[in-house]
């Protein structure tokens, strides 16, 4: 089956490295990192071995791990590994018996498997597997399986008076602070705006106004008026009700010279490129429903980097109970540990097995015999709810489920979950809410889509502007620099070390990757940050920035791998041995060609998701 390369494959990683967290520093002045090994078991397809119990652990390489070994079966039928008990799918033992029903996530619906047996269905593979499909933006249910793409059912709507609208309808908003949103097809009172006539400019409902083109002539000044993405002129005439930007004069999409061009050629308008905004920070927060951090204030501000900006980190809260964060006070729906169990990320093994990052619910708390068990999954920023199975001894039972809730008929024996919260990258739909989507030259049918993804979802690549990535421009050294800085969460940069600033924009993260020794290493391969790194370089770079740990010991079997620089061989042999670096289409290793962008975001998820090879 494909079910571990659907879900095992790099979600291992997830129990070993965290991208959020700050990395040890590289070179040779780094304190030593001691592992501490953990109890249970981080898996892969083929491997066993013990995480690093050390939240700060960044450079944990699985191979070097304790207990590292090949996973142990009784016969090639066995499903479970004798040492660590990872159970695999075996296919020629099983052929699914599909059900009418359906089973889904919150990307695809699929026929379920009724065989009490089965070892595990994998969604691509499975009957009628496809996306959902909807009628319109606001229609809550798929046309074809019917499932809910908004359900909360732990959350019951206050209805307040007071409106929400767009430009078509309206509805009553739910006042409840802890309210996960409101679909408005769904809330109170949704209808469409009424008006007097064709010159009535506010919703007799709602009371929204609107643009009445009829009883008003405007009047185009000579100024200009803009949005992100376009201009226009504005109206001079007094009370104008509003200006629908594609129907003012001159409106058109903004113009620029080049990639790092701020000002628009035709109205002058500023646009965010990172180099040449200051941001003024105030004490004020922004966050979402992971992290928090300082907004901007600075005139002209495009948008802000959350993991760019100060004070950016994880919500904290005093119990799992507790809704307010301790930080920046924002508010989280809790569910009621009165009829559940809330398991977080440092859940016994005796209770569950958990793949990847997020939280799970369990109802009732102690369940018996005959109980109906409910497991809701909560995933993290950048995970997804993936799937749950019951293990009961040496039977392990896949669970179908829909919006991330899961039910089974609790056993007389003692059981344990296996649930999965696979990188939201390896699920994604590929369509308008990937984060590649909003660049037009990004293809999500390409090779490079799961590297770009995981880069830009986590904030560690930007686009060259606000709809060109670039793929396959090279990476300099500047700017390998700061994405290793961003994934670093922009360490402070200590003064009077040897890089000199040049004003250029990646001068903090060029200072840091020198000092911490990931640029130079005192051994002569210092990289220029003007000029494109090479596959090499780049290999040297996650290196050291992993704490230089020890090769396989032995050179890699590619042909010109005595082309390799003697400084780079040792990082070389290690980034090939872990797949990191990976040959060309012609089979050589080409440790002197230049790198692409894409290519840089698919070795940099190859080094934190996947495990050794």
């Amino acid at each position: 089956m494909k079910k571990r390369a659907y879900f095992g494959r790099g979600l291992a990683a997830a129990l070993i490295l965290c991208v959020g967290l700050v990395p040890v520093k590289a070179g040779a002045d780094a304190p030593a990192h001691t592992h501490v090994w953990r109890e249970d078991w981080a898996i892969d397809d083929y491997h066993h071995w013990r995480g690093c119990a050390d939240p700060a652990c960044r450079t944990l390489v699985p191979s070097q791990a304790e207990g590292y070994d090949f996973h142990t079966y009784d016969d090639p039928r066995d499903p479970v590994c004798n040492v660590c008990g990872w159970v695999r799918a075996v296919d020629p033992g099983h052929i699914h018996t599909w059900g009418e029903g359906w089973s889904s996530d919150g990307v695809y619906h699929w026929r379920p498997c009724t065989d009490s047996a089965c070892p595990g269905v994998v969604p691509d593979w499975a009957k009628d597997c496809g996306d959902h499909v909807y009628s319109g933006i606001d229609d809550p249910t798929c046309d074809i399986c019917g499932r809910n793409r908004f359900l909360d059912p732990f959350h019951t709507h206050t209805w307040g008076e007071d409106w929400s609208s767009d430009g078509s309808h309206h509805w009553h908003q739910c006042t409840d602070p802890s309210c996960p949103g409101v679909v408005p097809v769904q809330a109170a009172g949704y209808g469409e705006h009424i008006y007097g006539g064709s010159e009535d400019i506010e919703c007799a409902v709602c009371g929204r106004s609107r643009f009445v083109d009829p009883s008003h002539t405007h009047e185009w000044g000579s100024g200009w008026s803009g949005d992100d993405l376009a201009h226009w002129r504005p109206c001079a005439a007094a009370g104008c009700p509003g200006v629908v930007p594609a129907w003012a004069e001159d409106y058109g999409v903004h113009l620029y010279q080049s990639g790092l061009d701020t000002q628009c050629a035709v109205c002058g308008r500023d646009r965010f490129v990172d180099p040449f905004h200051t941001h003024t920070w105030v004490e004020d927060w922004n966050g979402d429903d992971t992290c928090h951090w300082r907004r901007c204030t600075g005139d002209g501000c495009p948008g802000v980097v959350p993991v760019q900006a100060p004070d950016y980190g994880g919500h904290s809260y005093s119990s799992d109970e507790d809704t307010r964060c301790n930080v920046c006070g924002l508010e989280r729906t809790v569910l009621s540990s009165s009829s559940g169990h809330l398991y977080g990320p440092s859940e016994l093994e005796s209770d569950m097995i958990k793949v990847g990052r997020g939280r799970v619910m369990i109802r009732p708390d102690s369940p018996s015999e005959g109980d109906v068990v409910s497991v809701t999954l909560l995933p993290e920023h950048g995970y997804a709810a993936g799937s749950v199975s019951v293990i009961a001894g040496k039977e392990e039972t896949a669970l179908t489920g829909e919006n991330g809730i899961f039910t089974f008929t609790h056993p007389k024996e003692r059981v344990k979950l296996r649930v999965v919260f696979p990188p939201a990258y390896q699920v994604c739909a590929r369509d308008g809410g990937c984060p590649a989507g909003v660049f037009g030259d990004l293809s999500p049918d390409q090779w490079y889509h799961d590297g770009i993804h995981y880069c830009l979802d986590w904030s560690l690549m930007n686009g060259y502007d606000s709809d060109r990535f670039v793929p396959d421009a090279p990476v300099s050294g500047g700017m390998m620099a700061q994405i290793l800085y961003n994934l670093s969460r922009r360490p402070p940069v200590p003064q009077g070390g040897d890089y000199q600033p040049t004003g250029a924009w990646y001068d903090d993260a060029a200072a840091w990757a020198t000092g911490a020794g990931v640029m130079d290493a005192g051994d002569g391969s210092r990289f220029d940050v003007e000029r494109d790194v090479t596959r090499e370089q780049i290999a040297v770079m996650l290196w050291r920035y992993a704490g230089k740990p020890a090769g396989p010991g032995r050179a890699p079997l590619f042909p010109d791998f005595s082309d390799v620089s003697s400084w780079a061989r040792e990082a070389v042999a290690w980034a090939a041995d872990r797949g990191i670096l990976r040959g060309t289409d012609g089979g050589r290793l080409d440790p002197g060609g230049k790198t692409t962008r894409a290519e840089a975001a698919s070795m940099l998820v190859r080094f934190l998701e996947e495990p050794g090879q």
